[in-house]
């Protein structure tokens, strides 16, 4: 029966600076097949020594390994075994080569691990793309190639990644929430420089790119902008065409939310035929229908919860069932359930875990 389906729920934080982050590492703790919590939360990887602000988390599709950020400067990449009984086991760690790695993603085999580096704030080029090849024993392995993002007018800030196969070819997309770019990379993993720029195409002034979401078909990128002066408070989503022979096409943008207070949209995802977007600000999760074959966005209505506030990330279990949302500034994460017309209804929480930053779910 569907009801005892197991998911497993791990939870990145943020563990400094004093004051910021009060996270203590990486947490872990299971919903059943109704979203009602199964077991309760753990500690399953302490952060302490140089192991720090395991920020954004990502597992394998074997799911018996995680890979953890140290949001730090310079910035690491941490590699756990995941055992029986969902504990952590440390595996290796290496550099990113950059500062404060924020974002990961693999490539389609699961042997190379992209990490996006937001970088110091300086104006020396320490943000930009890291990539990481996979060990057969999961560990990971110095990095092949970096590629460094810098701006003459203002500093970079590499902050998401995304990625679709078009015709065999895999394309590898990342953000640049701070010069306001998005690029398009080929990705040879034999190549000896794995990622190959295929194309760029720059926002509307002060959006700030930050995370995306690309249709099954890869032919449209939807973006949160984290700003975004046009919309005033509310921040935005843009839409663009990608056509892996004209590269990327701008097409919109809608606001990110329906509420006049000072917004940060964070998280963005698909599910099914609709779009859903986190507000930090707002302290909401805006849900938008796709529409005119993807080229369109039709505001459908937010949701939140009293006792939630700024909701950095969130994650969609694989059914389409449940949305997971981890809620930064109340120190606490929720469970929803995903209704027919998806409208979200709390079923689980708020589960109590210090600045929690991101959710990556064991399936």
């Amino acid at each position: 029966m569907s009801w005892k389906k197991t998911i497993g729920i791990y939870i990145g934080t943020r563990t400094l600076p004093p004051g910021y982050g009060t996270g203590r590492g990486i947490y872990y703790f299971s919903i059943d097949g109704k979203g009602k919590l199964q077991s309760s939360v753990q500690l399953v990887a302490e952060a302490k020594g140089p192991i720090v602000n395991p920020s954004y988390l990502c597992i394998n599709a074997a799911k018996n390994a995680l890979y953890a950020v140290n949001e730090t400067a310079p910035g690491y990449i941490v590699a756990y075994a995941i055992e029986q009984n969902h504990q952590l086991t440390f595996l290796n760690r290496e550099a990113t080569g950059l500062d404060s790695p924020v974002h990961l993603l693999f490539d389609n085999l699961g042997k190379t691990l992209f990490m996006a580096n937001y970088g110091d704030g300086s104006t020396n080029s320490t943000s930009g793309l890291t990539v990481m090849p996979i060990q057969h024993n999961h560990k990971v392995t110095p990095y092949e190639q970096l590629i460094s993002f810098s701006s003459t007018t203002t500093v970079s800030h590499t902050h998401g990644l995304a990625k679709t196969t078009i015709q065999g070819i895999e394309y590898i997309f990342a953000t640049d929430l701070g010069a306001n770019y998005i690029y398009a990379y080929k990705f040879d993993s034999f190549n000896s420089t794995p990622l190959q720029l295929f194309a760029k195409t720059q926002g509307s002034s002060g959006q700030g790119p930050r995370h995306m979401a690309i249709s099954k078909d890869g032919a449209y990128l939807y973006v949160a902008n984290e700003f975004d002066p046009a919309y005033k408070l509310a921040s935005s989503v843009s839409i663009y065409r990608f056509d892996p022979s004209s590269g990327l096409t701008y097409l919109s943008s809608f606001p990110a939310c329906n509420t006049q207070v000072q917004n940060y949209a964070g998280e963005i995802a698909l599910c099914g035929r609709y779009l859903y977007v986190s507000n930090r600000g707002a302290d909401n999760i805006s849900q938008f229908q796709i529409t005119n074959g993807g080229q369109n966005l039709k505001f459908m209505g937010q949701f939140s919860h009293p006792d939630c506030q700024f909701p950095r990330h969130f994650a969609i279990t694989k059914s389409g069932k449940f949305l997971v949302a981890a809620y930064q500034k109340s120190n606490n994460v929720m469970i929803f359930k995903i209704g027919i017309k998806g409208a979200l209804t709390p079923v689980s929480g708020p589960i109590d875990i210090e600045t929690p930053t991101v959710v990556a779910l064991l399936e």
